[in-house]
């Protein structure tokens, strides 16, 4: 099992291409969605059903007794790091993994996942066999989509390019050659290691979380500030039902599919 896996969970954003459905109060983490269970709660039930360790949540400032609310009853252990400063997701991983020991797998908190035991299933063969290299999920795609990330990964796995939201000619001919994947934004890695790459190629967003200058860590995403850095960085190729609902028309698609029920 998981066990021995720490689920990094990112609870920050607004959600502000899904108003008036979000708020300031009520960002997309906290939408039920054809569930009695928010995104939030369901991310943090389907570590649970996996079998990973208590999880460690990171929210925008001020959202700390909002989360542990949300958690009564579900995950009342869950360790809960709040931001100082809206900073993207580079700084709040690293302040995640200054808190974790091994293993960690983190992930957005606002997305849906139906097939649950393939989303278990690829974070144990990713934990497997990640050692010190980081393992991201990368979703097979099912159509040309444009508000994805791609990853484009050579044949034994290794990621050779992250593309972000590709025009359709684009993303067309990338799926067309194969090996490539949409970005989930989950990914394996040892926090330890992780910290070390953020030393090596993000020294400032890394100094700035460690020494409690958050406010001063630069505002740049996980994939900007390493993923399309590091060497031995490869892809677990998944289907899992993902879909990230990230916009009204996302939503509405979403539902038609029937991931939202």
């Amino acid at each position: 099992m998981l066990h021995n896996v720490t689920p990094v969970i990112l609870a920050g954003g607004q959600g502000r291409r899904l108003r008036p459905l979000t708020s300031a109060m009520r960002p997309k983490p906290f939408l039920k969605l054809g569930s009695k269970y928010s995104l939030l709660q369901r991310s943090v039930l389907r570590c649970q059903k996996a079998g990973m360790a208590v999880p460690v949540i990171v929210c925008s400032a001020g959202m700390k007794a909002r989360i542990a609310e949300e958690l009564v009853g579900i995950a009342d252990d869950a360790v809960i790091l709040e931001e100082p400063a809206a900073r993207s997701t580079a700084p709040a991983i690293a302040l995640a993994a200054l808190q974790v020991k091994g293993l960690m797998a983190v992930m957005p908190s606002d997305h849906v996942i139906v097939d649950e035991d393939m989303f278990a299933a690829s974070l144990m063969r990713s934990a497997s066999y990640c050692g010190e290299q980081i393992i991201s999920l990368g979703v097979q795609p099912d159509g040309v989509k444009t508000r994805y990330g791609y990853i484009d990964y050579a044949d034994d796995g290794a990621i050779r390019h992250f593309i972000e939201k590709p025009d359709k000619i684009t993303a067309r001919a990338m799926i067309k050659c194969g090996n490539v994947a949409w970005n989930t934004g989950i990914f394996v890695c040892d926090a330890g290691a992780l910290l070390q790459k953020f030393v090596q190629y993000a020294p400032d967003v890394f100094a700035a979380v460690k020494e409690g200058r958050y406010e001063d860590a630069p505002n740049i995403s996980i994939d900007h500030a390493l993923m399309e850095k590091v060497e031995g960085a490869h892809v677990c190729p998944v289907q899992m039902g993902w879909y990230d609902v990230g916009s009204k028309s996302a939503l509405f698609y979403a539902f038609l599919k029937g991931y939202l029920r």
